[in-house]
Parts: C-alpha cells; structure tokens; sequence
C-alpha cells in the first residue's frame, strides 16, 4: 500500500470514528429526551375528555407533587383498573380506551408520571416508581376503595412501572394487564440501535422486567403486536415466556405498536378481569 493510500484508509478510519463517537456520545446525552417525550394536549381538550374523572393530587417519597385523573367505581365489588401509559400519551387519550369498562362500572384510575402535564420532577426510572407508589397509597385505593379487586395495566413504557409495583406489592392486586410490553429498555436499545456498544452499561434506565416478572403471580394478559416496531413483539414475547402462570398470550399479528388499540384489545382487557374475578368468587 503506497503512503496516499495509507493516509486516505487512516484519515476514512478517524472521521469514522470520530462521527461514531459523536454519534453514540449524543445519544447517551439525549436517552432521557428520546425515552420520555410528554405530549401537550390543549387543556380544553383534557376537560372535555376527562369529563367524570377527578384529579387526584398526591405526594411522592421524594417530595415532588404529581396529579392523576380517578373516576370511582359503581359499587365496591367492581374492579379498578390502576392504568399507566405509555411514552408519549397522556390520561386524556387513553380514557376514550376505558369507557366501555367505566360504563360497566369500572372505576378507572389514570395515573400521570412527574414531568407530564405540567407535574412536578424530571422523568426517570425511579422517579416513575417513586410516583406508583405515591397513587397506590392515595386515598382512593388505600382508603376509599380499599376493598375492590385493583388491576394493574401497564401500556409500552408503563408496563416497566406496572411490573415494578406489583413486584413490590402481589398481594395488593387481583391481576395483571401489560400491552406491547417489552423485557428491559437494554433489549429494545440492542435491537432498534445494535451500534450501541455496552447498551447495559450505557443505558441508564432499563426498567429490567425481566428480573421482576417472576415474582408477579397473579393473573396476567399479554397484548403484543405482531408489528411492534417500537419495542419489538419479541421483547414482549420473551417477558411472557419468562413470567410464571396463570398468564394468557393474545397476538395480534396485523397490529403495530400505536395502533393496537384499534384491535380490539378494550375488549379483550374486559373479557379477561371479568374472568379473573369470577374464578376469585
């Protein structure tokens, strides 16, 4: 190899790792931005939607103050449904997915994360979790509706919350709902960005699952979507194989990870706590 030559391999070689540091260091920089992106609904529109809800102000361990939106069950024998959404969602949108369950007598409790709609704190893992267990022991589920069945239900990013609070406290919850969940933020980090060296070093929120799930031995149902692009359906696949019974697999091939809801997954969520509730009778 002539001395042009060289230098050329030798100058492409430090650009590339230069632009490849650049890049992952960015990365790095930004994972909290890139993980949590809180949605700013019109507060108009928030009322309207949220219409038989009230807002449910509590105190986290840590010090901040976070709201949710609680709408009471019928009586004390119906189920409240303890939901925490995914990344870039917000109560207003989810409640139009819960109003076959509220109109049934559901009570509803959408819980909001520190840094949404306009609460207190930054997002974080354990900022997140602090913030479960602030609405855990709020007093519509310590106090007022102590005796009804809770159903814990976790969609994309809140089923890490979700399978993180009943890990803590199975013997507070009849059962389970996790929708395109994933097994840890380290496996979808892997395969969207592969690039990434030491993902489990580098990645500083992990909401690792898979090392909880086995402790959660209520019922539980899994909705994955056969086109999950966002965590990937087999990062939900694997926190299923990996989570002890009773559990039930519902896949919706056609389905992608935001649109899961247009499969009937409502439905779905009813058909199975309606069963979970007659079999504990």
């Amino acid at each position: 190899m002539n001395m042009s030559l060289k230098k050329k391999v030798t100058d492409f070689i430090v650009a590339f790792l230069v632009v490849y540091t650049g890049l992952v260091f960015l990365m790095y920089y930004f994972q909290r931005p890139m993980l949590y992106m809180p949605p700013h609904p019109p507060a108009d529109e928030i009322a309207a939607v949220l219409m038989g809800y009230a807002p449910v102000t509590v105190k986290t361990e840590d010090g901040l103050t976070v709201t949710g939106f609680f709408r009471p069950p019928a009586d004390k024998q119906k189920p409240i449904i303890l939901f925490f959404h995914g990344n870039a969602s917000h109560p207003a949108w989810m409640a139009p997915f819960f109003s076959g369950m509220s109109g049934q007598g559901y009570g509803i409790f959408l819980v909001e994360y520190r840094g949404y709609n306009n609460n207190e704190g930054i997002p974080t893992e354990q900022g997140l979790y602090k913030d479960a267990e602030a609405y855990l022991i709020s007093d519509p589920l310590a106090k007022d509706h102590k005796a009804n069945p809770l159903i814990v239900f976790g969609h994309s990013l809140g089923s890490g919350v979700a399978v993180e609070l009943a890990s803590r406290h199975p013997e507070r919850f009849s059962a389970m709902v996790l929708q395109v969940p994933f097994d840890s933020i380290v496996h979808v980090v892997s395969n969207k960005y592969p690039f990434v060296p030491f993902p489990s070093l580098l990645v500083k929120d992990q909401y690792n699952s898979d090392q909880k799930i086995g402790k959660v031995t209520i019922p539980k149902l899994f909705l994955l979507a056969g086109q999950d692009t966002v965590v990937g359906h087999d990062t939900g696949k694997r926190l299923y194989d990996l989570a002890p019974g009773p559990k039930i697999l519902v896949e919706m091939p056609d389905a992608g990870h935001n649109d899961i809801y247009a499969h009937g997954t409502a439905q779905k969520v009813f058909d199975f706590v309606e069963e979970v509730l007659v079999e504990k009778k």
